[in-house]
């Protein structure tokens, strides 16, 4: 962030980083880490919090930041319903939502500092090798996007040709649940129409990639059906589903568990389709290990991937009856059991994602996606159920006699049209040898290391670390210590997609809406993709009313005081007109045409023009005329006056110490003078415990400083600091006597008084010289006469006062050392007067 604006990266070119680096054809390392401001907001690992009713709230807080700071828009009050004078709707929001709910990651954190997906940052000599590797990434995503997106004449061909997709077998299908994610709270039977509902909390949507969306059953959800999947040992049947095993991804999930069955919990009598450690395995028992059978599949599943499993059984109550299927292929099987003589029959009903009974019985799998479940009472063939995973769900969509990709109510969804292309690029060899680059790529960019929890991202097996992939030159970039790791974003492979929600409500869906910009501005730009860089190309087009405009007036706000529109959060019509609306125009216009070419979007030659202007170079002194003709002083009938933010007054105030410490950019945080107990007593978490840094470290400049949202740092507060839970475009200014005592009695301000005074009598033995000294470290000029006079006069009134012991004690304050050739009386003294410096109004306000 620093480094683009030392660089004066151009606004358009930053702003695609931040909401969307990691889609850009030309990203590199920067650009990926810039995603991390989306992943910046409110986050909990608290036991209990529903993951679904987090997840809607992220994409929430994410919205109402974007709007605030880039369309200066009020996205809030939306949530709940349409507002009659407001032009944004309820379904632009969540449309808009949308696309910062396409990052694949988990809503809870599980109190850890980084969470999937993490880039993890190399060392500065690395830098060149990575970036190439990235730039070889990024241009083999873009070369796969343009071919999905350009295959669209071939694939309509091939849906209706004679090798397209046909209906599967229906014989014998007796439960068809397509989990259809209307409110979250019922399935309907395809085959007997009847509705089954949850019990418990609502599930969760999860992303399938083939169709629209699925279930993602929470820890507390349960599904049960009496009727459904009542076999005997000796029935053949056949089940089927689509499962994306989510472990440590989404919500907290688990590493075995039950994914289908019809199960007595505490009997272990029935059937069921479970999976142990990505190894899927069948068992049909009457009573556990005794009178069963048991196989599981010799290979693994990959974790976070969807794959689709078929089980079929003839009946025989034998282990060689049971066949398993993923994605469609044989997948060879290992006995474990093959004593069944007893029945399966049980009064439990069918489950997904546990078994029937109470809780301590239910062998759970949580987080993990379900969808399109199918049972057969017969056991299908090795063809028929090769065509389950792929034509069928497409064959459904042919039966709706749309016109693809179509337009209108005849249109394909943009989850049908996702799934047409990538199930007819399947077999494509160039889409194929691009996606084995990317996956290549991708594993010499990752390293696993103890530092970095990423193996469930990645969804590599524990037993395999990836690091034995890793080529030569990556192993040798890495050996010694990890650079350090961030959170940055990684697209989902389904469209960005979100529900309107009754009254804002995350379990009372609606509609769903897929992710586009608000109808009531123009368009994005022709061929933009309907993902977050397609939302970034919007921000910064041409025809774009807003960006450039609430980009300018926050600039001029931050150097005049307020803006030309007093509510930089807020341009609609319940904010504030332009004070100068043809300025505005002028300045925004300016700052994303230039003057010529190569001066777009350049952040210093606005901050140039603007600072060099009469406007900001008049004196701050108010005259009468202006006193009653412009005491608002909206028509800048003189330069602004105003105290400086926190963070400002504690740079500045070391800045004239002398002790700043400017050596590195950026790094870690630090963690500066607080009080006892802040911490400890807002939470007792894994970050209860304060270690406050030493010097030179506790020096630096505040905006490294570690700031923790539940217990916001009290200085920092009493200036009015933000606590950082949600986005703040502008900062309140008030004036209280806390102020006051903060800047008389914190430690930070203190020790700047300590150290300034103490180099102050190191200058030599003349008052005056010394009170120049200071006044020019802290004024920016030397003292007048009376001020000379004044300082002199409570000099000598400090010294008379105070004593040796409570002048010792006042010198221990902060990490400092203070120089040991000097009297203690006489540096408390000019402590006391520095800190009279640090206290007025001069040095307080710009």
């Amino acid at each position: 962030m620093i480094r683009s604006f030392n660089d004066d990266k151009r606004f358009d070119r930053f702003t695609k980083e931040l909401i969307a680096g990691d889609l850009l054809p030309d990203g590199d390392l920067d650009a990926q880490v810039a995603t991390g401001f989306i992943r910046a907001g409110l986050v909990s690992g608290e036991g209990g919090t529903i993951p679904q009713e987090l997840w809607v709230n992220n994409k929430r807080k994410r919205t109402e930041a974007f709007g605030a700071v880039f369309m200066g828009m009020t996205t809030g009050c939306a949530v709940c319903h349409d507002h009659k004078y407001d032009p944004l709707s309820a379904r632009d929001l969540y449309a808009l939502s949308a696309y910062f709910g396409n990052v694949d990651e988990k809503p809870h954190h599980n109190d850890k500092d980084n969470w999937a997906p993490i880039q993890v940052i190399p060392h500065d000599a690395d830098l060149p090798a990575y970036n190439a590797l990235l730039a070889k990434k990024s241009a083999a995503q873009a070369e796969l996007s343009k071919l999905t997106l350009g295959v669209d004449a071939e694939v309509a061909k091939w849906l209706t040709s004679a090798d397209g997709p046909k209906p599967v077998a229906q014989k014998s299908l007796i439960t068809h649940l397509p989990m259809v994610d209307s409110n979250g709270h019922e399935i309907e039977d395809v085959i007997t129409a009847k509705s089954y509902k949850f019990e418990g909390a609502p599930a969760l949507i999860d992303e399938y990639p083939l169709l629209e969306g699925s279930f993602r059953m929470d820890n507390n959800t349960r599904f049960q059906l009496k009727e459904v999947g009542d076999f005997e040992k000796d029935q053949p049947f056949t089940v089927s589903t689509w499962m994306r095993w989510n472990e440590e991804l989404l919500g907290q999930g688990s590493e075995k568990g039950s994914i289908l069955s019809r199960m007595d919990g505490k009997a272990i009598r029935g059937w069921e389709i479970q999976l142990l450690k990505g190894n899927v395995s069948v068992l049909l028992s009457d009573t556990a290990e005794t009178n069963a059978l048991q196989v599981t599949s010799t290979q693994k599943i990959q974790r976070i991937k969807w794959v689709h499993l078929a089980v079929s059984y003839d009946g025989s109550a034998k282990a060689a009856g049971v066949r398993l299927y993923i994605n469609g292929e044989h997948a060879p099987l290992e006995t474990k059991l093959d004593k069944l003589t007893g029945t399966i029959k049980t009064a439990m009903p069918f489950n997904l994602g546990r078994r029937a009974g109470e809780d301590a019985n239910a062998f759970p799998l949580r987080a993990t996606g379900l969808q399109d479940i199918r049972i057969f009472n017969r056991s299908l063939a090795a063809d028929e159920i090769a065509k389950l995973p792929w034509f069928d769900p497409l064959s459904r969509v042919l039966a709706k006699k749309k016109t693809y990709p179509g337009s209108g109510k005849l249109a394909w969804s943009p989850f049908e049209v996702s799934a047409a292309r990538n199930i007819y690029l399947e077999k494509n060899a160039k889409a194929l040898a691009l996606r084995q680059s990317i996956d290549q790529l991708d594993e010499k960019l990752l390293v696993l290391t103890d530092k970095v929890e990423v193996s469930h991202y990645r969804g590599a097996n524990k037993s395999e670390p990836e690091s034995k992939k890793l080529s030569e030159d990556l192993v040798k970039m890495y050996q010694g210590t990890l650079g350090s790791g961030t959170m940055v974003c990684k697209e989902k492979s389904t469209p960005a997609f979100a529900h309107v929600l009754d009254r804002g409500d995350y379990g009372a869906r609606k509609e769903r809406v897929y992710a586009s910009t608000p109808s009531f501005l123009p368009e994005p730009p022709a061929g933009a993709p309907a993902n977050r860089l397609g939302l970034a190309q919007w921000l910064v087009m041409k025809e774009n009313p807003l960006t450039a405009r609430v980009t300018v007036n926050r600039v001029w706000q931050e150097l005049f005081g307020v803006g030309l529109v007093e509510t930089p959060g807020d341009f609609g019509i319940v904010g504030s007109r332009p004070s100068h609306p043809k300025l505005l125009d002028y300045l925004a216009i300016d700052f994303r045409d230039g003057d010529k070419a190569g001066e777009e979007w350049q952040w210093k030659r606005l901050y140039r023009k603007l600072v060099m202007s009469m406007t900001y170079r008049q004196s701050a002194r108010v005259s009468e005329k202006a006193q009653n003709e412009d005491r608002l002083n909206i028509y800048y009938s003189h330069a602004p006056r105003y105290r400086m933010d926190a963070e400002m007054l504690r740079d500045a105030a070391l800045q004239s110490a002398g002790l700043l410490n400017r050596d590195k950019l950026g790094g870690p945080p630090f963690y500066g003078y607080q009080p006892v107990g802040i911490w400890s007593n807002a939470y007792p978490s894994n970050t209860k415990i304060y270690n406050q840094h030493k010097a030179p470290i506790i020096y630096r400049r505040s905006m490294y400083q570690f700031v923790k949202r539940t217990a916001v740092h009290p200085e920092l507060s009493i200036f009015d600091a933000t606590d950082r839970l949600m986005a703040c475009v502008r900062r309140d200014r008030t004036n209280t006597p806390l102020a006051a005592l903060a800047l008389l009695n914190d430690v930070t301000f203190l020790e700047a008084a300590r150290v300034l005074g103490a180099t102050a009598i190191q200058q030599g033995a003349d008052v005056n010289q010394r009170l120049d000294f200071m006044a020019q470290r802290v004024w920016g000029r030397n003292m007048e006469a009376p001020e000379l006079e004044s300082f002199t006069e409570r000099l000598k009134e400090i010294k008379t006062k105070i004593g040796a012991d409570d002048a010792s004690k006042l010198l221990l304050l902060g990490e400092f050392k203070q120089p040991g050739d000097l009297d203690p009386v006489e540096s408390a003294a000019w402590m006391s007067l520095a800190s009279i410096l640090l206290n007025s109004d001069e040095f307080l306000n710009k």
